[in-house]
């Protein structure tokens, strides 16, 4: 231990970095009926704050974050106002290209799934306790309470 490093953060700071670990989760448009583009997503990806980010922006938006995030990485995170900017990885990682949100993700770090439906619904599931060979289910609304 660095006996030189302890205490050298306040608990301000402290919980700042807490507030700003990742869920992460891979997001998904549909392009046409069964086809589907994604990218990944780093921060911010549980349902009660993704959900809802992501049924309010329209159906061209999302595929045009999606699509810019597929080559930069992914997303870093949506702001919870449509209007901010969109925070891209841009060089933090490999470029993300994905195109099937019903892939088994028992090996994967990914907490959620989301996909934008084209008649604007959102679909999401958990991933992080998918088991091989069993679905995990799909829910069309946001959680009530997180766990």
């Amino acid at each position: 231990m660095n006996i030189d490093r302890i205490n050298i953060f306040t608990d301000e700071e402290i919980n700042q970095e807490t507030a700003a670990m990742g869920t992460r989760s891979h997001i998904y448009i549909e392009t046409e009926p069964g086809m589907f583009l994604g990218t990944y997503c780093q921060f911010d990806g549980y349902p009660s704050h993704m959900f809802p980010q992501l049924e309010q922006r329209s159906h061209d938006e999302v595929y045009s974050i999606i699509v810019r995030g597929q080559t930069r990485g992914g997303l870093v995170g949506l702001a919870a106002t449509p209007s901010a900017p969109v925070a891209y990885q841009d060089g933090i990682a490999d470029p993300s290209f994905l195109f099937n949100p019903t892939d088994y993700l028992e090996s994967t770090c990914v907490n959620y799934v989301y996909v934008k439906r084209l008649d604007g619904t959102v679909l999401w599931r958990e991933a992080r306790n998918a088991e091989p060979g069993i679905p995990m289910p799909w829910y069309n609304t946001a959680p009530e309470e997180e766990e």
